[in-house]
């Protein structure tokens, strides 16, 4: 067991070598925060009680101030599931993996140890983005909602939960994709049209679609007054088989492939 735990402590520390970090932290805590903060600024311009009717240039009414941020978040979900698949390509590109097997000659201990340390790190990073990007609209608007940017109400608190959740089950499907191919595109290319809205989209087309990991994702950490075509039992449920194939797969392809092989 101390040598499983030896091998999650590696990953981490691989995680954290690269400039590719840099940049996804600072989406994250940065980027994303910054443009909630402008978003509370200008729903603060027109008020919390705004509707299309008073002002034409809203596509709907702004909602109930608790649950306002959550719509900037895509923001960092595009960026957890582009960077999980670098991650899992980097490997193969700089022959990391192959070194990390001559220590450990164990496939299914090495690969349980990404998995298990990546799923670790995209969950506490996801939280904490979710929370300062909420907090920072909230920070924005507090003078209108009377909500505290730093203790938020339960409800906010259990679906920044679920949120964080939704983001760390794509980040691990992307990392397995890239596992697959050994390049990073065909989990960009797969997963991220879905989550910039096709998936929603499709929803009228096909209802099978609100399965989709994306459309099941946004559904598990959905605002009240948002409507899901699932429930969040269903969503959720969705979300961990969607998860469960991808790993499952990664895994039967990694335990036999040739390793020093592009």
């Amino acid at each position: 067991m101390s040598a499983f735990f030896r091998s999650v402590w590696l990953e981490f520390r691989k995680m954290g070598a690269g400039r590719g970090l840099v940049v996804f932290l600072s989406l994250l805590f940065l980027v994303q925060p910054l443009f909630s903060y402008i978003e509370g600024r200008q729903l603060l311009a027109i008020g919390l009680d705004a509707t299309p009717q008073t002002h034409p240039q809203l596509a709907e009414p702004v909602g109930d101030p608790r649950y306002l941020g959550f719509d900037v978040l895509s923001v960092g979900e595009l960026a957890v599931l582009i960077y999980a698949a670098i991650l899992g390509a980097a490997d193969y590109r700089t022959r990391e993996v192959r070194t990390t097997l001559l220590a450990v000659n164990r496939r299914s201990r090495v690969l349980g140890a990404k998995f298990l340390g990546l799923g670790f790190f995209l969950f506490v990073v996801s939280f904490a983005s979710a929370y300062l990007t909420i907090a920072s609209l909230q920070l924005a608007v507090h003078s209108q909602s009377g909500v505290n940017p730093a203790t938020l109400t339960p409800d906010v608190w259990r679906l920044i939960t679920w949120k964080a959740v939704h983001w760390t089950a794509l980040g691990l499907m992307s990392y397995a994709i890239s596992l697959l191919c050994r390049n990073w595109l065909p989990a960009a290319a797969v997963l991220a049209p879905l989550t910039i809205g096709i998936g929603n989209a499709l929803v009228s087309r096909w209802s099978g679609s609100a399965f989709l990991p994306s459309v099941a994702g946004s559904c598990l950490s959905a605002i009240p007054d948002k409507s899901c075509h699932v429930s969040q039992g269903a969503s959720f449920a969705a979300l961990v088989v969607w998860l469960a194939l991808f790993v499952a797969v990664g895994w039967a392809v990694f335990s036999r492939r040739d390793v020093g092989a592009r």
